[in-house]
């Protein structure tokens, strides 16, 4: 949508050569590939203390981005708040940054998903500390909130990735397991976008 539609957007990290933390960015090409461009760089939220690794990125219904980060350094708890950054021009910059405060984030990665047409985005992620309870979010608003969510495997669970359906279901791919060990299988599963 808008003056960068079909742009193609990869989201990646690095050691940024600042100490500890990581720096995230998008490469972007406007030509199906041929070339590519890097966008600025997110090192650091200093009022949520966080430094950006694992990151997924999502168009929103106004053709912004939103990107969504594991937070680097988390808390005395062992995790952090979940990071998110927007970018309005195709993420070549990064004009607000924030963290989600209604999502729990155990200090792994999450996967990102758009329907920009119906405004939606979903997020999906073990949602307790203990990696445990793989779920599926929504927002209506750009991921400012994640009011509604599905649980998938109530169970130990890692990574995911998701995609829609026919239909508009959510299938989601993720690492699943039991006895405190959430990566003994890839699961796959298909669920209703979370009402």
């Amino acid at each position: 949508r808008g003056p960068h539609a079909g742009r193609m957007m990869v989201a990646l990290r690095h050691d940024c050569g600042c100490g500890d933390l990581r720096a995230s960015f998008v490469v972007f090409s406007d030509d199906h590939g041929s070339t590519w461009q890097g966008g600025q760089e997110l090192v650091l939220l200093p009022q949520f203390g966080g430094g950006w690794t694992e990151d997924e990125v999502a168009e929103l219904k106004n053709g912004s981005v939103l990107l969504t980060s594991r937070n680097f350094f988390g808390t005395s708890s062992g995790y952090g708040p979940r990071l998110f950054a927007r970018s309005d021009d195709g993420g070549a910059t990064w004009a607000a940054n924030w963290s989600a405060a209604d999502l729990a984030d155990p200090y792994c990665e999450g996967s990102l998903l758009g329907d920009p047409g119906r405004g939606l985005l979903l997020f999906a992620n073990p949602s307790h500390a203990g990696r445990l309870n793989m779920s599926v979010h929504a927002s209506d608003d750009g991921g400012r909130t994640w009011p509604r969510s599905t649980v998938v495997w109530g169970g130990d669970a890692a990574y995911s990735d998701m995609a829609f359906t026919r239909n508009r279901s959510v299938a989601i791919l993720f690492e699943k397991g039991g006895g405190g060990n959430p990566y003994l299988t890839i699961a796959f599963g298909v669920v209703a976008v979370p009402t």
